[in-house]
């Protein structure tokens, strides 16, 4: 039936996708009634992304019949101590389906009817408070306890009891509305060597934790025959602070472009949707992707989502454009307050637009955006990026995605870029802070171009608990020793932290500054 839909297009795949996916979901029940738990996990993977697994064949010249990935293939992507953890939720519960490289079949683990109540209630009152400004405030409030609450509803020490003791990596494998959660940041238990150790998933798994939308699209962008320069990328191209009003971005991209021969940057003015496309050569020739900027997903139109560029804001001449428009079209943004200085910006959260007019974007603070001079989604998927090993996304809300779409077809930012080519995405699941971001993505750049040039998952890891556990005191010895810094920069930091801030004080330990970090793909 797939096969046979031409006129319509992707709408209309997407939409028999939706009127059979229950059909799905009954085969991986009755499968798993069978006692087969590979063909269940099976026909979850044909289930899953299908749009864009079809577009991957399409976009690389393979077979237009698309091969779904068996369970041998699947095992096939795993390390001797790596384990997949694949979500799958039905009618009546949700499904862990743990794989490693011996298992001989996936090790299923299910949830009871009202484990699932539980968790469509906490993702729907966690996505009402994101999404509202009214009630931003309580979901910052209550992300802790509503972490706590996932883990306990996830049953995340049960489904880590069953993985072997050498187990060091995870592959998560979220499911729809699970992709807006930092699963790597739930705190669990493990018994190893007769200790029980308790800390979330980033510090169990000193190997890494990391994402992928589907196993079949892991496999879709792997990269084979990596030859020297792959493996030690030295091409740079960033975008840097195109709006102008991100201090802490232009300390960042000068800091890491230290690192890279050649590094090209497109600053501020520079970063315009025009520049970009004079430029586009060097993009796509770049082993690195740096988009350190103003970001958005925009919940009604997700291929409307953006990363703003240069000469995007627009001041409106003639205000009826903007009339008719309430504050619950525009959520707040993130804007966290560290000591008793001046809050700084986040580098996105910008609302969705009004329905009567799809061509601008409000902003939190009240800035409005030419959605035509920014890089959107849908530009994206038309970017030529199979050099690049890694897209860094350092602006907001490049990680989520489409909740509402029952067939878990992953439509956002980071799909558009592995798309496009690229084999890793660092991306984030909401408005982060300019401040603790640019340290953060300094101190990973740091790890990830060291001697032993670690994976993206394990130097992200080691960055993020790094910001989480940092002192002021020691943060300042860090920023006193950094090679890539300037001694202004230095200055300007420092000075951010010399006053009013005892030494022994932790300022990102709360998961809103660490956790929203994620390294999706190889």
């Amino acid at each position: 039936m797939r096969s046979e839909i031409i006129i319509g297009g992707e709408a209309d795949r997407q939409k028999l996708a939706e009127e059979w996916n229950e059909l799905y979901q009954s085969m991986v029940e009755v499968c798993l009634a069978m006692e087969n738990s590979t063909a269940a996990l099976e026909y979850i993977e044909r289930s899953k992304t299908r749009n864009l697994v079809e577009l991957f064949h399409k976009a690389r010249s393979l077979p237009n019949q698309v091969q779904r990935i068996s369970f041998a293939e699947i095992r096939s992507l795993l390390a001797e101590n790596e384990a997949i953890l694949e979500w799958y939720i039905t009618y009546n519960g949700f499904k862990v389906f743990i794989i490693t490289r011996d298992s001989p079949q996936p090790d299923v683990w299910q949830s009871s009817s009202q484990d699932l109540q539980a968790l469509e209630e906490l993702q729907q009152e966690y996505l009402d408070d994101i999404k509202d400004e009214e009630k931003y405030d309580n979901w910052k409030n209550q992300l802790n306890s509503r972490l706590e609450k996932l883990a306990a509803i996830l049953h995340i020490d049960e489904i880590i009891s069953r993985l072997p003791e050498n187990c060091q990596k995870l592959i998560l494998v979220p499911f729809r509305y699970l992709h807006l959660f930092p699963l790597h940041a739930l705190t669990s238990s493990r018994q190893t060597d007769k200790t029980v150790e308790t800390g979330c998933l980033l510090e169990l798994f000193p190997g890494g934790v990391r994402y992928t939308p589907s196993c079949q699209l892991l496999q879709l962008s792997q990269r084979e025959n990596l030859t020297v320069e792959d493996s030690s990328p030295s091409k740079f191209f960033a975008i840097q602070n195109p709006t102008e009003d991100l201090d802490f971005t232009d300390i960042e991209v000068e800091a890491i472009a230290k690192s890279f021969n050649p590094a090209e940057v497109l600053s501020r003015q520079n970063a315009s949707k025009t520049g970009l496309q004079q430029q586009i050569a060097l993009l796509q020739n770049a082993d690195i992707a740096h988009f350190s900027c103003h970001g958005f997903f925009d919940f009604l139109n997700p291929e409307k989502s953006a990363l703003i560029l240069a000469g995007a804001k627009v001041t409106p001449l003639n205000p009826p454009l903007l009339r008719g428009e309430t504050r619950e079209d525009f959520p707040l943004v993130s804007e966290e307050t560290e000591g008793n200085q001046t809050p700084p910006l986040s580098k996105g959260g910008l609302g969705g637009v009004p329905s009567e007019n799809k061509s601008y974007i409000r902003s939190r603070r009240g800035e409005t955006f030419d959605i035509a001079e920014c890089l959107t989604l849908t530009e994206i998927f038309d970017l030529q990026l199979t050099k690049c090993r890694l897209v860094a996304l350092s602006a907001c809300e490049t990680a989520l995605t489409d909740a509402t779409d029952t067939t878990d077809e992953y439509i956002g930012l980071t799909s558009g870029f592995f798309y496009a080519g690229a084999t890793s995405v660092l991306s984030t699941l909401w408005a982060v802070n300019d401040v603790s971001t640019a340290i953060l993505m300094i101190k990973f750049y740091e790890l990830f171009r060291s001697e032993n040039q670690p994976a993206v998952s394990v130097a992200l890891r080691e960055s993020q608990l790094w910001l989480r556990d940092v002192s002021v005191g020691d943060l300042l010895k860090w920023v006193a020793a950094s090679e890539l810094l300037s001694s202004t920069h230095k200055e300007k930091i420092q000075n951010r932290y010399k006053r009013g801030f005892k030494q022994d004080y932790q300022p990102y330990q709360s998961p809103m500054y660490w956790a929203p970090f994620c390294a999706v793909g190889q």
